[in-house]
């Protein structure tokens, strides 16, 4: 990802750029596929309003081990009943597996 420089806002006061978010460098965050007939439903994220159901969704992972929260749905490819969610606690920077989807109402009350 590309650094952005610092800019001056509209006050006259020097403004940091944004964020700089890039991806991990690690073996163990490798990429992995998923298995056949296994295939991504959705995606929601704090950053988001809606869900994700088309093409690239991101979840943000920290250095300190926390994480950005988020529903991640999972299912069978073409069964709209078989869909689990994969709930990303953003403290703890872990997740639970609910074998049901859960709403994505349900994730903006929590």
């Amino acid at each position: 990802a590309k650094d952005e420089e610092d800019e001056e806002g509209e006050d006259g006061k020097e403004r940091q750029g944004r964020a700089n978010f890039g991806a991990a460098t690690t073996r163990l965050l490798a990429k992995h596929k998923l298995d056949a007939g296994v295939v991504f439903d959705g995606v929601m994220t704090s950053h988001q309003g809606e869900p994700t159901s088309s093409g690239q969704a991101m979840v943000n992972f920290f250095p300190n081990g926390t994480a950005e929260s988020a529903f991640i749905w999972v299912g069978a490819k073409g069964d709209e009943e078989d869909i689990m969610t994969v709930e990303v606690l953003a403290l703890q920077g872990t997740a639970h597996l609910h074998a049901i989807r859960l709403e994505a109402r349900e994730f903006l009350q929590r």
